[in-house]
């Protein structure tokens, strides 16, 4: 059978890849050119989406009018997507404080807050019409 050997060095071979620059430390992302973390394109979503949702919904009520089929039914899908961007907030801040990323889950805090506001009016108005 074989038997034990010492290895050469005392680096650990099992030990993950650990990209680093000068100096030692690790990397950030954009240095080691590798993907953006799920945590931080979810806080980008939750902050990206209500603006450009609500400015897209805005200039199509203002060219085809309020009425049109068009816009009643982007209004529905902007919702959803704003509900989407709500729970992706919380998740984005949830992923960013494991990362220990604090500049992130402050994005995420404000996108869910935005994001939260919104979901409250459209609910809030909708219950005062169904009341009457």
């Amino acid at each position: 059978m074989g038997e034990f050997r010492q290895p050469d060095s005392d680096e650990n071979p099992f030990a993950p890849p650990v990209a680093a620059v000068a100096g030692g430390l690790p990397a950030t992302v954009e240095q080691r050119g590798d993907r953006t973390p799920f945590a931080l394109q979810a806080v980008r979503f939750s902050l990206y989406a209500p603006v450009l949702l609500t400015a897209t919904n805005l200039f199509l009520r203002a060219s085809a009018g309020a009425n049109h089929p068009g816009t009643k039914a982007f209004a529905v899908v902007s919702l959803l997507t704003i509900v989407a961007a709500l729970f992706l907030g919380i998740v984005g801040m949830v992923g960013s404080l494991r990362r220990r990323a604090i500049w992130s889950a402050f994005l995420g805090l404000f996108g869910t807050l935005v994001n939260g506001v919104i979901v409250a009016g459209v609910i809030g108005s909708w219950t005062l019409l169904l009341a009457r």
